[in-house]
């Protein structure tokens, strides 16, 4: 082989050490130490138990039968376990690495800002892998369902065009009272010809796909979705408006009994080239029978055009409020009604910001927020003070944290007018009351103006919050933060009186993390298996410059036990508390109940699957923590 340094050993126990260059080591027989140093080595260790230490550079190390070690080193290595039970070790903690499952291999990454930087590695045949904190028996790891087969358990929505990005944006909700959820899908990316209007590049459409006992026999494709299903389109929307970034059921805002939804176009045009287009949140109120093929949101059967000042409380990035898997609305006031929670950047100012618009209104159209008094029609938050201004996509959430009766807010932003600018995973809870808002706009940068608290989590990444639903079954609804890594707070009247709480507090009978660090959404699953106690979503996109992109979900079955030791490892979740689903994650939801078997169905997305028309798997409930394995 020509440049490289050849050394081979015998059958007795040897070390072998490796030069500056290119070597190739084999150990052959024997109990050997094999040294690959500098270079792009390869270290064969034959049929002993043998060590085998990469060094620098891009090695091959190969077990071959006996029990062997590994350590890689510095660079991008391959380690191949051969027979035997073999062990790898990497110099870190294990929360600084992402693990990919590619081909049969499986990848490990430093993502890690460390000097002596471990490289991405990938392996087979190796049964143990430690770290500086841990250690993981991969014979023992988790529960994997695989969304490239056809178990029979739900089915799946195609998008219509390449580019249209289907499943950026999913949530459930029965807008037709049928007692069904239907699925609600964003498409950000599609382009339409609309008659009397120019052709639009990524103007946007949304979809709903209604509910049925007997699900479709067929992929549903939203090129001609049929009479199961509606296309939401916006008249004279501009290019790159974005219609369906982000969607939900919001709950009975009307009263009528039928549950409405909410689809935002932010509108990426406003935020980075200060155009004419704004901002824009449709409010669509359920139906009795549901809608036609099409509804053109401008003019809708019935519903509202939020439009907020541009330059005020605008959204490039909405979120919206969702209403719970059993289709109910947040209610912060207490009155009884729904009211309809809006989280944005503005367009401007780029100041996260949260409204709050009380149930009972009859919005006129178009309605701006700002038009309402604090405290009579409306509820306004956020960093206050030009110097507090974020970057980052706020999430908002509702739930009755704090068991007092009344739902509470949950705000996540970013507050860098002060000492946590790179802290943008900071959550902010303000308590409801019959009185919120009253002394006018709130600013959850003052925690001294306002009935709540903080959660810390201490991570760099933007926040996701969500409701959680009763993961515990004590009867108080628990929060959902994700960020680096993702938390459950469970709620509980002691939360009044709390001021801060900090995510290295949680012990399990607080709360307790999910290690994992490419969490991507989260949601409420409702209760999928039936055992009476909520399940939570977690879906994930892993992506290296070297590998494809990898999205799977963690699904966590709730339980009086569940995290009681504080920390959960989705790779380590023993049988019966959890799986993992691969070949899909951007976008999660928890849907309600979608073909009415009495149990909580989900929803999954690959917005770049089949040519990025976008890929939604629906999967229903069933008994069981095992339904999904088939």
């Amino acid at each position: 082989m020509a440049g490289w340094t050849v050394r081979q050993g015998t059958a007795r126990n040897e070390i072998i050490e490796g030069g500056s260059g290119r070597d190739l080591i084999r150990g052959l027989g024997g109990n050997d130490i094999l040294k690959g140093r500098d270079g792009d080595d390869a270290l064969y260790g034959g049929t002993g138990d043998d060590r085998l230490y990469g060094g620098r550079g891009q090695d091959l190390l190969a077990g071959g039968a006996g029990y062997d070690l590994f350590l890689g080193g510095i660079g991008d290595d391959t380690l191949d376990g051969g027979e035997g039970w073999d062990k790898a070790y990497w110099d870190g903690e294990f929360r600084e690495f992402e693990f990919y499952r590619v081909e049969g291999w499986l990848y490990v990454v430093d993502t890690s800002s460390r000097f002596t930087d471990e490289g991405t590695d990938r392996l087979r045949g190796i049964e143990q892998l430690r770290f500086r904190d841990f250690g993981l028996d991969l014979t023992r790891t988790r529960q994997v369902a695989d969304l490239s087969g056809d178990a029979g358990l739900g089915f799946r929505i195609v998008g219509a065009e390449p580019g249209d990005l289907a499943g950026r944006a999913l949530h459930g909700a029965d807008v037709t009272g049928d007692g069904l959820a239907d699925v609600l899908i964003g498409a950000r990316g599609a382009d339409r010809v609309q008659a009397d209007y120019p052709p639009t590049e990524d103007v946007g459409e949304a979809y709903i796909v209604y509910g049925t006992p007997i699900g479709p026999l067929d992929p549903v494709q939203l090129f001609f979705p049929g009479e199961g299903a509606t296309t939401l389109t916006a008249g004279g929307l501009g290019a790159f408006n974005w219609l369906g970034e982000t969607i939900a059921g919001v709950g009975d805002l009307d009263g009528d009994g039928i549950g409405d939804m909410v689809v935002a176009a932010p509108s990426y045009v406003q935020r980075f080239a200060f155009g004419d287009e704004t901002p824009l949140a449709f409010v669509l109120y359920g139906r009795d029978g549901g809608f036609g093929p099409t509804v053109d949101l401008r003019q809708p059967p019935r519903g509202a055009v939020l439009e907020p000042d541009p330059f005020d409380t605008v959204g490039f990035a909405v979120d919206i409020g969702r209403a719970r898997t059993d289709g109910r609305g947040a209610d912060v006031n207490g009155d009884g009604r729904t009211d309809l929670i809006l989280g944005s950047i503005s367009g401007y100012l780029g100041l996260t910001t949260m409204t709050v618009l009380f149930g009972g209104q009859d919005f006129a159209d178009p309605f701006s927020p700002t038009d309402l008094e604090p405290g009579q029609g409306a509820v306004f938050l956020g960093f206050g003070g030009p110097t507090s201004q974020g970057v980052y996509t706020p999430s908002v959430a509702a739930l009755d944290i704090n068991a007092d009766g009344i739902d509470d807010l949950v705000f996540a932003g970013s507050n860098p007018g002060t000492e946590d600018f790179y802290d943008s995973s900071d959550v902010r809870i303000v308590f409801g009351s019959p009185t919120l808002g009253a002394g006018g706009p709130i600013d959850v940068g003052a925690p001294d103006t306002y009935d709540g608290f903080r959660f810390l989590s201490g991570g760099g990444a933007p926040a996701v919050v969500r409701n959680a639903g009763d993961v515990n079954g004590d009867g108080v609804e628990d929060l959902l933060v994700v960020t680096d890594q993702a938390y459950v707070v469970f709620g509980g009247s002691a939360l009044s009186d709390v001021d801060v709480l900090r995510a290295s507090r949680l012990d399990g009978s607080t709360g307790f993390a999910i290690l994992d660090t490419a969490n991507r959404d989260a949601a409420s699953a409702g209760d999928v298996n039936g055992d009476g106690y909520a399940d939570i979503l977690l879906g994930s996109v892993r992506s290296d410059p070297a590998l494809p992109a990898v999205r799977e979900t963690v699904l966590l079955f709730g339980g009086p036990q569940v995290g009681a030791s504080g920390v959960i490892n989705p790779w380590l979740l023993p049988r019966g508390q959890g799986l993992v689903i691969e070949g899909a994650g951007e976008a999660v939801a928890g849907l309600g109940d979608v073909n009415g078997d009495g149990y909580d169905d989900i929803a999954l997305s690959d917005p770049d699957a089949e040519g990025g028309r976008g890929v939604v798997h629906v999967l229903y409930g069933g008994p069981g923590s095992d339904w999904f394995l088939g």
